[in-house]
């Protein structure tokens, strides 16, 4: 039942490698599949072709043999009597231009292009024409008693085409590739020929593991800008110019490792497209790339696990082809970072394919890696262009999977670990033991300068990155004090006596002296100005009676506190104060802005007054004249929806934004309502809404809206 479902047959060819191919391409050239070749035929006619290409020959009957074996296991050919023969049409769905058997004659590229430069216009409609049928046509002038002098007998002759039987013919692979102008993958007939590898250098294990922990160094200098300013995109999506330029440029990167960067980050979950919390101030776009709450998780891990999480996500996930970013999509636009045709859900199967087979090779370059994949895995190689090769080889080195072009056991690891949902034990015990233990000790100079000798904890990273700036990245990193990175670590929330502490408990030696004075001197002047959050106010010329009344247990329940000697603040509503102070025995009153003596007792009960309905009025022909008029007029006038519209975009945005305000309705009975809200949803034509001053809910109608402006 399998045999006659194309995708299944197509998912069991996946499985040849070139040989194979070539014994399915022999099967359905005789007699166009009908006719079984044996064994001792097939075997002699790839050992013709294999000897006339340059292929050694030794060992060829067994290599048939096994390649034989493996398409009947696979159900893709059979013996019947007289041979083998394979399944109907299968040929059919292998990628178009994909052949393994050379062509007869066999052309070289600068050999067809003089072949279809040299067409006349006709021969050329002729070519171009199959060549959009799949390079395959029909024809009676296929036949051999053909006119010679016809345009497609000529044709065959000067071999721009091959007859492929008596109402047939195709394009040689040489003209084909040709007219598309792409460049074929080399599908080697028999496996390549290697020289036996030399023994690899020792420490490559190690000098990936440097390689690997700078990326994630910059992994995590991407993470704290994104924190700190979500990068916006375009209406389509994508980074900017000037963005992804700065980005790179704040990282001490290029701009194609930061487009590996934001595909890794996007693989491993740390990275993602959207609406952040909170919004940044200046919130003018509907998207940002910004990190994600894994960063929380990832960022507690210890380095060794950061990285091996890197490597798991970029071998198992990672669809971003980042080196495609520049290049035109199809309008013929650069395409920027995160642009839809930078990504391909095929990535991750074409990344382990050729890693794999750069591991079993120890060591090899692209051009090596692809005749390789070209012999193992034809139908997927051929639709590979050197660049793939080139680029997936160059992330292997960037991500510290790789050392050159030698494969190392972190590469090895990081293939096992890709069918996992997470990085496997082997994976993480391997990057825990090439990474260099963290240190404590920070070795100060006179200059301001600071080294660490090794990768710092996390708790130490996050301090040295307020107090310091960094003036050299790696595993050893050199930092310098600064006013400037000073102030930046009291600005948050440290003291001076939190840096003293910190400097001195971690400081191989004394402490210099001018690290003492700069932070002594930047926490003198830091703070002269102070502010902090308050809900309400409490003055008294008083003193005495002000420090009173913040010392008694209902001004606790407030959180009153004094903040001069005459001022308090509370982290409640005036009104609660008020009542506190008054439960307490005190007598306070209520002031405005200006100092105007305000009342702030809630407001007297009331219901809405309903007016009785006016008694009805019989038809007379004035009233149903003015009718008609009101309704004529009503029609002529657009403005009405014109204005839901927009004060439905303007509730959408208020929502999106976080923005109360300040509108006018006409409810059911006809009655005018103001309202300072909250808006929350705008469904069906309604809108859902909190009082801002009570948070009671409040609904009406989209189309009854009369006046709305944002607060």
């Amino acid at each position: 039942m399998r045999l006659q479902l194309k995708g299944s047959l197509f998912e069991a060819a996946r499985q040849l490698n070139a040989l194979e191919v070539a014994i399915v391409e022999l099967l359905e050239s005789r007699g166009g599949g009908l006719e079984p070749l044996d064994s001792p035929e097939i075997v002699r006619e790839l050992r013709r072709i294999a000897k006339a290409h340059g292929y050694p020959t030794a060992g060829l009957k067994t290599q048939v043999d096994e390649a034989l074996a493996h398409l009947q296991a696979l159900a893709l050919a059979f013996p019947v009597e007289g041979g083998y023969a394979c399944v109907e049409h299968l040929v059919d769905l292998f990628p178009q231009g994909l052949r393994v058997l050379p062509d007869e004659p066999a052309y070289t590229p600068d050999q067809a292009r003089a072949l279809v430069d040299g067409l006349d216009e006709r021969s050329r409609r002729i070519v171009e024409t199959l060549m959009r049928s799949g390079g395959h046509g029909i024809t009676k002038d296929a036949a051999l008693d053909a006119d010679p002098t016809r345009p497609i007998p000529r044709l065959i002759a000067e071999g721009v085409l091959i007859r492929t039987g008596e109402n047939s013919v195709r394009l040689p692979a040489g003209v084909r590739d040709a007219l598309s102008g792409r460049h074929p993958a080399p599908l080697p007939l028999l496996p390549p020929h290697r020289e036996a590898p030399e023994s690899a250098p020792s420490g490559l294990a190690e000098a990936a593991a440097g390689t690997g922990l700078e990326m994630v160094r910059l992994m995590r200098g991407l993470i704290e800008r994104l924190e700190a300013a979500p990068a916006a995109l375009l209406k389509d999506r994508v980074l900017g110019v000037r963005t992804t330029t700065n980005l790179a440029r704040d990282l001490g990167c290029t701009e194609a490792e930061l487009a590996r960067l934001v595909g890794l980050g996007l693989a491993a979950g740390l990275l993602s497209t959207g609406v952040p919390d909170p919004l940044p101030e200046a919130d003018d776009y509907d998207d940002y790339l910004c990190p994600t709450t894994l960063v929380d998780e990832w960022s507690a891990a210890p380095l060794s696990a950061q990285w091996a999480w890197l490597l798991h996500f970029w071998m198992a996930k990672a669809t971003m082809r980042p080196w495609l970013v520049g290049e035109p999509d199809d309008k013929g636009k650069a395409m920027h970072v995160l642009h839809p045709g930078t990504f391909s859900e095929g990535l991750p199967g074409v990344r382990r394919l050729l890693l794999s087979r750069l591991a079993a090779l120890t060591s090899a370059d692209a051009g090596i890696l692809r005749q390789q994949v070209g012999f193992d895995a034809p139908l997927q190689a051929s639709r590979l262009g050197a660049a793939t090769y080139e680029q997936l080889i160059d992330e292997a080195r960037f991500v510290g999977a790789i050392v050159g072009v030698h494969s190392t056991p972190i590469l090895e690891a990081a293939l096992a670990s890709a069918d996992g949902a997470q990085p496997s034990p082997e994976l993480l015990a391997l990057t825990e033991g090439l990474t260099p233990p963290t240190v404590d000790q920070l070795i100060f100079q006179a200059d301001l300068t600071v080294l660490a000798p090794g990768p710092l904890p996390r708790d130490m990273q996050v301090m040295m990155g307020l107090a310091a700036e960094v003036e050299s990245a790696g595993l050893a990193s050199v930092f310098r004090l600064t006013d400037a990175s000073i102030s930046r670590a009291l600005d948050a929330g440290r003291s001076e006596k939190d840096l003293l502490d910190f400097f001195g408990s971690h400081v191989l030696g004394e402490l210099p002296q001018t690290v003492r004075y700069l932070i002594a001197d930047a926490s003198r002047r830091h703070g002269t100005l102070r502010g902090g959050p308050a809900m309400s106010y409490i003055r008294c010329e008083d003193e005495a009676l002000l420090a009173e009344a913040c010392s008694t247990p209902q001004a606790a329940s407030v959180a009153l506190r004094a903040i001069a000697p005459t001022v308090a603040i509370a982290q409640a509503p005036l009104g609660r104060v008020l009542d506190a102070l008054r439960e307490a025995g005190f007598h306070p009153s209520a002031e405005d802005a200006t100092g105007a003596s305000i009342d702030v007792r809630p407001p007297a009960a009331r219901l809405s007054y309903k007016a009785p309905a006016a008694p009805t009025q019989r038809s007379t022909p004035q009233l149903v004249a003015s009718a008609l008029a009101a309704i004529r007029r009503a029609d002529g006038d657009a403005s009405t929806s014109e204005e839901a519209t927009d004060y439905r975009h303007v509730f959408t945005d208020a929502i999106r934004k976080r923005r109360s305000l300040k509108v006018g309705y006409v409810d059911r009975e006809g009655l005018r309502h103001y309202a300072r809200i909250t808006p929350i949803a705008v469904t069906g034509g309604q809108v859902s809404a909190a009082d801002l001053e009570t948070g009671a809910p409040v609904v009406f109608q989209l189309h009854s809206v009369t006046e709305c402006a944002v607060i």
